[in-house]
């Protein structure tokens, strides 16, 4: 379904036996990408999109073996800036350099990808640049303006169309900077919710009842006690991150657990970034059933003052298992000192799990079993 076919890119192998459990590097190269990379599950194999320099960047397995295809920007003064979100296979939307909610979608009638500009919602003169979709009822996304409001962009079944609609922020507070998120059918999840942390430090959901369009309703997730959350990943489960540097799961409404991996301190704040979970019941290569998330932080060397900052940041990345209330953090290296990393991407491969991980000078790197 790609138009676009670059050179396959050789990859490096690298395996290590990381505390009895088989992880494969495998290095992608450097398209480049600047953000987080959304999956795309398409038959047999999963797709991939971030952005580089102001273009839609695609991976993804042929019979060549993996390719990049550069899918552009929607026109030559209009570039994408925001980390896709995928609504199916053939459909994602992303937000512009000029606050812009963009769709970019597969075109059986043409047989090519296609742009729909979808603009900004009426009150919003520009959305930050996130997005979270979720197929259901007709087709969900959901966007945040720069005043802080929530907005929905959904598909009408009674006008054939779509249409905006504002949501506001969750009663007495705004909505915080970190992204928005939407649980997955991966994770079975069959809600119509947003999930995003506001600016108060507790966790919210917007939800929608069934139907189209829907009646929506503000819900309080919460919190860890005696701490503030910073950004939310929702699929296998609830997880936050603090800005103290811990990752919480929620497990009921007064009830979360929280750790953070060895010699992780709290300073610099908010350096902690999350993938979402997948649950693993049937993996060869991993012990029993557990929850897999990957983990970034920064490298715990700051200056001192007031205002601290790392030293060389370097991207720590950690493997992060649950089960129960159990948790292991593995430690699988530091960046070079060039560069941390964007959010890590998560998704079952089979009966395992496999992750990708971009790194700040644009390189995109893999890690399967």
């Amino acid at each position: 379904m790609s138009w676009c076919l670059s050179a396959v890119v050789c990859i490096t192998l690298i395996i290590p036996c990381i505390n009895g459990e088989s992880w494969v590097t495998a290095n992608h190269g450097t398209p480049p990408v600047y953000t987080g990379l959304a999956p795309m599950k398409s038959g047999w194999s999963t797709k991939l999109f971030g952005v580089g320099n102001g273009n839609l960047q695609e991976r993804y397995y042929s019979a060549d073996g993996w390719i990049w295809a550069n899918h552009g920007a929607p026109s030559t003064d209009e570039s994408v800036a925001s980390e896709p979100c995928v609504m199916y296979d053939g459909k994602l939307f992303i937000v512009s350099n000029k606050g812009r909610l963009f769709e970019r979608y597969w075109s059986t009638g043409s047989n090519s990808w296609l742009w729909v500009l979808h603009g900004k919602a009426l009150g919003s003169e520009k959305l930050r640049p996130m997005c979270a979709c979720r197929n259901l009822y007709g087709g969900r996304v959901f966007v945040v303006g720069i005043n802080s409001k929530l907005y929905e962009r959904w598909w009408s079944y009674t006008s054939d169309s779509w249409q905006w609609r504002p949501h506001g922020s969750p009663p007495g507070t705004t909505i915080g900077p970190s992204a928005i998120d939407t649980c997955d059918a991966d994770s079975g999840c069959t809600e119509n919710e947003v999930y995003l942390v506001a600016g108060n430090g507790y966790v919210y959901s917007r939800y929608i009842s069934a139907g189209n369009p829907g009646t929506p309703s503000w819900y309080l997730v919460g919190k860890p006690s005696g701490k503030t959350a910073w950004s939310v990943r929702v699929g296998g489960g609830i997880f936050v991150t603090t800005v103290d540097n811990y990752v919480c799961e929620r497990l009921s409404s007064t009830n979360w657990i929280c750790s953070r991996p060895p010699s992780t301190t709290s300073t610099p704040y908010r350096t902690t970034t999350l993938s979402k979970a997948v649950q693993v019941n049937n993996c060869a290569k991993l012990d029993g059933s557990a929850k897999y998330l990957f983990v970034n932080n920064w490298d715990d060397t700051t200056t001192s003052g007031v205002f601290q900052k790392p030293v060389n940041i370097r991207g720590k990345l950690w493997r992060f298992k649950v089960s129960g209330t159990s948790h292991n953090w593995v430690y699988h290296g530091t960046a070079a000192p060039c560069c941390s990393y964007y959010r890590p991407t998560i998704f079952m491969s089979g009966s395992c799990p496999k992750a990708f991980f971009v790194k700040s000078n644009g390189n995109v790197l893999e890690k399967y079993l």
